[in-house]
């Protein structure tokens, strides 16, 4: 059973936002020692694995956005709309 996708409206500013960038699940193999390593430092973090492994292919790739910066900055935005 897949998951609806979140609908953005435009009056929220999030249509074009990382935020509506949906999952792929996929299947895939790996070898146990990493996923056993992939969990355990997950979990040192209170993370996901799957959050994780993200990560470290974005690194890998060379692109990491920084969401915190993308989520002050658009809260920065709703604050002046709401003020």
């Amino acid at each position: 059973m897949s998951k609806k996708p979140i609908k953005y409206s435009k009056k929220d500013n999030l249509e074009n936002s990382d935020f509506s960038v949906s999952k792929v699940r996929i299947t895939t193999m790996i070898d146990k020692d990493l996923l056993v390593w992939l969990k355990k430092e997950a979990q040192k973090s209170d993370s996901k694995y799957q959050t994780l492994l993200n990560t470290i292919l974005r690194q890998a790739k060379g692109t990491n956005p920084d969401r915190l910066a993308d989520l002050e900055e658009r809260l920065s935005e709703l604050e002046k709309k709401i003020s």
